[in-house]
C-alpha cells in the first residue's frame, strides 16, 4: 500500500513537496526503490531523541519496540511519537501526516491547507466520545498540565492532518516542564494517547482563543474507511472537499480489492464535482 500511496503523492502534489517516508531500519531496504529527488526514506531510529530499536518478535500479537532504558514501547505509541518528531525530520513550516494506506484521488495544494497564513485545524465537535477517546483526552491533560477532563468538546483525528512546526516545538517544550524529562520520553511512557489530540487540545485549551495561526474547519481532507461496509462504498461517500481515501490496512483487504476500490473512487473524483484552489 506504501508503494501506491507514494504514487498518488507523484501524480496529485506539487513536486515542491517533499514527501518523507518514515518506516523501521529493519524495513528501510525494502522501500529504498521509493527515493527521488521529491522523496526521503528515512528509518524511524534516525529521528527519534533517543535510542530505540525495534524488538525482534511480536508481544501479546503487536510490535514493540525497545527504549535504552529497556523499556518496551508499543508500535501504536512509537508510530505518534515519530509524527511528534516531525520537526526533527524537516525544516518545512507545515506538516501533512498522511498515513501508508491513504491516497490522494485528487490535485493537492498548499492552498487547501493554507488560509492567510492560518493552517487548517481538524476539529470535530461533539464527536468521538467512547471510553478510549475519553482516555486520550485524559492523557493529553496531564502531558499538557491543565485540569483532566473525560472530554475537550471535540474530536480532532483524521487522515490528512495538518500541523505547524512552531506549535509542535512549543508542544515539545511543554510537555518537558511538566513532566521533568525530555519530551520524547514522556510520550512513550504513556499506554492511552493521540498524538492528533495532543495537538487540538493544546491549540484549544493552552493557546486558547489568542491562537491566530490556526484556521478550525471540520472538513476532512481525507475519507476515512474504518470498516468493511464503508470501505465498498467509499466511491459513494466521496464528497469535492475530499482528496484523498484511507482504507483501513488493519481490514486485510486482498490487494486486488484495494485497487478495485480505489479505481471506483478515482473515477468518481475525476467525474464528480470539484473544489478548485486558486494559489
Amino acid at each position: 500500500m506504501l508503494e501506491l500511496s507514494a504514487e498518488s503523492v507523484d501524480r496529485n502534489c506539487p513536486s515542491d513537496i517533499h514527501h518523507y517516508v518514515i518506516v523501521s531500519g529493519r524495513e528501510e531496504r525494502l522501500f529504498r526503490h521509493l527515493r527521488s529527488t521529491r522523496r526521503s526514506v528515512i528509518a524511524a531510529e534516525d529521528v527519534v531523541s533517543e535510542s530505540i530499536h525495534l524488538f525482534p518478535m511480536f508481544v501479546r500479537g503487536q510490535q514493540v519496540w525497545l527504549s535504552e532504558w529497556r523499556r518496551l514501547v508499543r508500535g501504536w505509541i512509537m508510530q505518534q511519537a515519530i509524527k511528534l518528531s516531525a520537526p526533527k525530520i524537516t525544516d518545512a513550516d507545515v506538516f501533512l501526516f498522511l498515513d501508508a494506506d491513504s491516497v490522494f484521488i485528487r490535485p493537492f495544494t498548499p492552498a487547501r491547507v493554507l488560509q492567510d497564513g492560518r493552517v487548517r485545524l481538524l476539529v470535530l465537535p461533539g464527536l468521538a466520545q467512547t471510553e478510549k477517546h475519553k482516555s486520550w483526552h485524559r492523557t493529553a491533560a496531564k502531558l499538557l498540565g491543565i485540569p483532566t477532563s473525560d472530554y475537550f468538546g471535540a474530536d480532532f483525528i483524521g487522515h490528512a492532518v495538518t500541523w505547524r512546526r512552531d506549535v509542535c516545538l512549543e508542544i515539545h517544550e511543554r510537555i518537558s516542564s511538566i513532566a521533568g524529562t525530555r519530551w520524547f520520553s514522556a510520550i512513550t511512557r504513556q499506554q492511552r494517547f493521540s498524538e492528533y489530540i495532543l495537538y487540538g487540545i493544546f491549540v484549544q485549551e493552552v493557546l486558547g482563543q489568542a491562537d491566530t495561526r490556526h484556521a478550525p474547519t471540520s472538513e476532512e481532507l481525507c475519507l476515512s474507511s474504518w470498516d468493511d461496509s464503508s470501505a465498498q462504498l467509499v466511491a459513494e461517500r466521496l464528497a469535492p472537499h475530499h482528496v484523498a481515501v484511507n482504507i483501513q490496512s488493519n481490514l486485510h483487504l486482498p490487494m486486488s480489492e484495494f485497487r478495485r476500490l480505489l479505481d471506483r473512487v478515482v473515477a468518481a473524483a475525476a467525474t464528480g464535482p470539484q473544489i478548485h484552489s486558486v494559489d
